[in-house]
């Protein structure tokens, strides 16, 4: 029931923006292709990274109004203040995007069983005489991880690479690929 409610929020959504881009004269194609030009320009001038280039494709081919009209915006901006306004909205719902295809992987992800597996491998660890006492556990958040991982890689070639030893439920791993350039 609530995927059949989603689809229908979407779809709801997708008929205004068609509507309102009828409005002004411009197509749903059109729309749908600038916008996949602006987001492979974005990506090529590394104003969006390889995973956000991602989410913006998918909220493009989903017609998601918000996107569509930072996009548009992003487009039609004529002074550099427009142009950081509808970049900020795009980078928004980009966000937006990156958090529910988060939330989406890990919602049933139990941490309670993630916990234990980590302990017996450490329990194991220290019966072959392994010093564990700088061994942790625990979980990233969402945004603060990979906050730091963009401090932590300003600068850095596109080919770097990210290293999880134990990865724990993989969300690190997540928000390493969508941190990379």
């Amino acid at each position: 029931a609530a995927a059949a409610l989603l689809w229908w929020e979407v779809a709801a959504d997708a008929a205004a923006a068609a509507a309102a881009m009828g409005e002004m004269g411009i197509t749903v194609r059109e729309t749908v292709s600038q916008m996949l030009v602006l987001s492979e320009t974005l990506h090529r001038e590394r104003l969006l990274s390889g995973p956000s280039k991602c989410f913006l494709k998918e909220l493009v081919l989903r017609q998601d109004p918000k996107a569509l009209e930072a996009g548009n915006q992003l487009m039609l901006a004529s002074t550099r203040e427009e142009r950081e306004a509808a970049m900020a909205l795009l980078t928004s719902r980009i966000e937006e995007q990156a958090k529910a295809t988060y939330d989406g992987l890990f919602e049933e992800t139990d941490l309670t069983l993630a916990h234990q597996l980590a302990s017996k491998d450490v329990d194991t660890m220290k019966e072959d005489g392994v010093d564990t006492r700088s061994f942790v556990y625990g979980e990233v958040s969402f945004a603060a991880f990979y906050e730091v991982l963009l401090a932590a890689t300003a600068g850095m070639p596109r080919l770097g690479k990210f290293y999880d030893l134990g990865s724990g439920t993989g969300r690190a791993v997540f928000e390493a690929v969508r941190a990379a350039p």
